[in-house]
């Protein structure tokens, strides 16, 4: 669910576009991930003292396998790089994704 004066920004990808949801009402901001058109998954995660979070990683069903939960962790990853920030994570997911790197 939207906020009232919530900002919206579009992150081009070579096969998605990432749709990144900044909520006002809280620090928490959100990723969601649209392929032709169907919503597929989001990344929820939190800014605080030079650390984002990394704290839900949500694939719908009938799209997991496809690669979509590291297109939205790495998504968050990128957002952190662009800030200068250090990640970490809650999420197991994101978690495994981050011990890759």
């Amino acid at each position: 669910m939207l906020m009232k004066n919530a900002k919206i920004f579009y992150i081009q990808n070579l096969f998605t576009i990432v749709e990144k949801i900044i909520k006002d009402s809280s620090e928490k901001e959100t990723i969601k991930l649209s392929v032709e058109g169907d919503e597929v998954g989001y990344v929820s995660f939190m800014v605080v003292n030079n650390m984002l979070e990394i704290r839900h990683t949500v694939v719908y069903p009938e799209f997991r396998g496809k690669g979509y939960g590291k297109t939205l962790v790495d998504s968050a990853i990128n957002v952190a790089k662009s800030r200068g920030l250090m990640v970490t994570s809650s999420c197991s997911y994101a978690d495994r994704i981050l011990s890759e790197k």
